[in-house]
């Protein structure tokens, strides 16, 4: 029997994936103030993982961008503010994503549209 997955479960997915193949970045931003280091953005941030990840520094300016990109991380920000992490999926661009990640994003995609048209 196929597993049965929710509107967020596909959208966690796709967001990881196109992470993942960079296709889509966290938010947040780099300042040349901090040293190019990135920072998350407030709701990126929602989880509040950048608590337990090494702060950026000189030598590792992306610490908390690489661990934005796990998909322990987009799980728990769809745990916090579901919205934001449906929200960046829908502006995952589909082609790009299905070029790297056919199979798996095509029946990704099924359930993340299917349930949209049922809300």
């Amino acid at each position: 029997m196929p597993e049965v997955i929710s509107r967020l479960d596909a959208a966690v997915e796709i967001l990881y994936l196109a992470r993942k193949h960079r296709i889509s970045h966290p938010v947040g931003k780099t300042g040349f103030s901090s040293g190019e280091r990135w920072y998350p953005s407030e709701l990126e941030d929602a989880d509040a993982f950048t608590a337990s990840i090494r702060p950026p520094s000189q030598k590792f300016p992306f610490s908390y961008a690489h661990a934005a990109r796990t998909r322990k991380h987009i799980r728990a920000l769809a745990d916090e503010v579901p919205e934001f992490v449906i929200e960046q999926a829908s502006k995952v661009q589909r082609e790009k994503l299905l070029d790297v990640e056919k199979e798996k994003a095509k029946s990704l995609y099924e359930v993340f549209e299917a349930a949209e048209s049922v809300s």
